[in-house]
């Protein structure tokens, strides 16, 4: 581990990097959390890989959910850091990285009417910094809008170019979109 945490990030973002899904299908393998078959579906889902010298430590992937209450869709947000990385703050720097190509990309697709990062908040890591409504590290912007049905914190980071949109023209682009079956790259 290097003394100055000084990690390489890399985009992922519907790029079918053949080096970082590979290096991602290993890291899984080895972190023994997501069987074989969740590994192949979330490839197309990369959105960015974290090196130290060469090495992958964390991985952050995404799919696209509407999020009714908030009459919007997101960028729905996960991410695995290397447990030997945990203390470092790399989950959040990968997490605003990764903001910041979803972000990129959103601004490049408005067709997809993708106007944030959401997360559902899981790792008992976080069990004290949960009591804190926003968490602007990093320039991640995650912010406390509810909670999912098994009471897990639902946050989001909404993008600068985003809109909330009407009732009616929400229903319209929900039906638009069948975020049920996966994207192609």
């Amino acid at each position: 581990m290097s003394e100055n945490n000084e990690f390489d990030f890399r985009p992922a973002w519907r790029k079918a990097d053949p080096q970082i899904e590979n290096d991602a299908r290993e890291f899984w393998r080895a972190m023994r959390l997501i069987a074989p078959p969740e590994i192949e579906r979330r490839i197309p889902e990369l959105v960015a890989a974290a090196y130290e010298h060469g090495r992958l430590v964390a991985v952050s992937t995404a799919e696209f959910s509407m999020l009714p209450q908030l009459r919007a869709r997101f960028a729905m947000y996960r991410c695995l850091v290397s447990p030997e990385y945990r203390r470092h703050h790399l989950s959040y720097r990968i997490s605003g990285y990764s903001r910041e190509v979803l972000e990129q990309w959103s601004l490049q697709n408005p067709h997809e009417k993708v106007v944030g990062m959401a997360a559902i908040i899981q790792a008992r890591e976080y069990k004290f910094k949960q009591r804190e409504p926003m968490w602007p590290e990093y320039g991640l912007n995650l912010n406390l809008v509810g909670y999912n049905n098994v009471g897990s914190q639902i946050r989001v980071a909404w993008f600068k170019h985003g809109l909330v949109e009407e009732a009616q023209e929400f229903m319209r682009i929900a039906h638009t979109f069948d975020d049920d079956v996966p994207q192609g790259r």
